[in-house]
């Protein structure tokens, strides 16, 4: 990549709606660098992205606003949040229903959920303890005291399992789970999932179509951040810069959210956005096209050398 002389438009309309989060021009001025990296360094470390730009301080500028520079990263996600409550298809819905892995499947979290009148569905770790005709056991042991004669067939995307469902208790949930244990084939001796949800008049087909949206929400972010947007390449060692890195991945996902819901071509980018990939892609010809103007003021209205030029871009 050709050394960036300006931030993308992506990253420009981004610094006014987070300006009040930082302290001065400096600060605000690391976090558009930083959110330009997440999208087109080849490296999305502090040293690669620093090293994008032809105007930059040493990086430890850099590192240092993300692991001691006081700023709040509260502060930056809950603009995060409020800018995307602006646009009808990113805001929140009071209709829209909680769906998990295990790791959240606790009286922690589902009580609240409930208390709030939210739906969710999720899975269920093997070792969960549940309440199961009247006595304590794992949920793993529950699934194989089911009779093979009382699990039904069921098709949903073109794939058959079989099934049992029944309302039962968890230990300190407040409220009562509709399980559904799945097995490949009837006569499994071992499940091979365990779902549960607050809402105990869905059918099974409704509890796996709900579920389904987990591989197209949490997963496909958890997939694009680590594959586009650097989720997995930080090397900061303090929690505070670690953690400021996820919220910055988070803002840099949320930022390209409306240029792929209208899959339409934007001003920064020629072909059509509908993933991730597609928009990072933009805003690397963006940020190329804008280097290239750059070059051509030099020469043209600076009479600029190429050696100065290619000094001054890195290109050796």
């Amino acid at each position: 990549m050709p050394a960036i002389v300006r931030f993308p438009e992506v990253v420009e309309q981004a610094l006014d709606p987070f300006t009040p989060v930082f302290r001065n021009k400096r600060q605000l001025r690391h976090f558009g660098e930083y959110l330009t990296g997440l999208y087109i360094a080849q490296r999305k470390t502090v040293n690669g992205i620093n090293a994008e730009f032809v105007d930059v301080t040493d990086q430890s500028c850099l590192n240092r606003w993300l692991t001691e520079a006081t700023w709040d990263t509260a502060a930056l996600n809950e603009a995060r949040l409020a800018e995307l409550q602006k646009r009808h298809d990113t805001r929140y819905s009071k209709f829209g229903t909680f769906v998990f892995d295990s790791y959240f499947t606790n009286a922690e979290i589902l009580n609240p959920l409930h208390a709030r009148k939210r739906d969710y569905a999720g899975d269920l770790k093997f070792n969960r303890k549940v309440v199961w005709n009247g006595r304590e056991m794992p949920a793993d042991e529950m699934a194989a005291s089911v009779p093979f004669e009382s699990r039904k067939p069921v098709e949903h995307d073109g794939k058959k399992q079989w099934y049992f469902s029944r309302s039962i208790r968890i230990p300190r949930l407040d409220h009562k789970v509709k399980v559904v244990i799945l097995w490949k084939d009837q006569r499994e001796a071992v499940a091979s999932r365990i779902l549960i949800t607050n809402q105990l008049n869905w059918e099974v087909k409704r509890v796996l179509g709900v579920y389904r949206c987990r591989w197209s929400g949490t997963e496909t972010f958890h997939r694009d951040g680590k594959q586009h947007l650097g989720l997995g390449d930080c090397q900061l060692r303090s929690g505070e810069g670690q953690t400021r890195h996820t919220y910055l991945v988070f803002l840099a996902h949320s930022l390209l959210l409306p240029q792929m819901r209208g899959k339409r071509a934007h001003g920064w980018s020629t072909a059509l956005v509908s993933t991730v990939g597609d928009a990072c892609r933009g805003v690397l010809r963006d940020t190329v096209a804008r280097t290239i103007r750059w070059v051509v003021n030099k020469v043209q209205e600076h009479l600029w050398a190429s050696e100065k030029i290619c000094a001054t871009l890195a290109l050796g």
